[in-house]
């Protein structure tokens, strides 16, 4: 696990970087495909 304070902090130093962005947009795929297999998981209960 990444320690979140840590990662806290250099967001707030780097907010613009390529390597802050990209981490970004993998945290919000990862949310989004951690919500879709839970609903699907869902449905087929």
């Amino acid at each position: 696990m990444v320690n979140k304070s840590a990662l806290n902090g250099s967001l707030t130093f780097q907010n613009n970087s390529p390597q802050v962005e990209s981490e970004k947009k993998m945290k919000n795929l990862s949310t989004l495909s951690i919500a879709l297999i839970n609903e699907s998981q869902l449905k087929f209960q």
